[in-house]
């Protein structure tokens, strides 16, 4: 599937998919296996997701990012939870 083809796809079964992520049942495609040349003579192995399982796993990323970088940043920086006030101004 094309990146064209991806948005079509994803309206048509957005239901769907949204249905068997909050369930916990979708599974990932299998990914494409390409070996990539070294300049050693050895091979580097990618794996390539489908347009699709990128696509969500950006999507979940979006959702998340935001929620957990704060918390963690702070705790790496050994900061004090933000107080009320601090918490209304940002």
């Amino acid at each position: 599937m094309t990146i064209e083809e991806a948005l079509p796809y994803l309206q048509e079964h957005q239901q769907e998919l949204t249905t068997r992520i909050y369930r916990g049942k979708y599974t990932p495609s299998r990914v494409r296996r390409v070996e990539i040349p070294k300049p050693d003579g050895g091979v580097r192995k990618l794996g390539i997701p489908t347009v699709i399982d990128r696509t969500l796993q950006q999507a979940i990323t979006q959702q998340l990012v935001p929620i957990y970088e704060t918390t963690f940043c702070r705790r790496q920086l050994r900061l004090p939870p933000k107080t009320e006030t601090q918490k209304e101004r940002y």
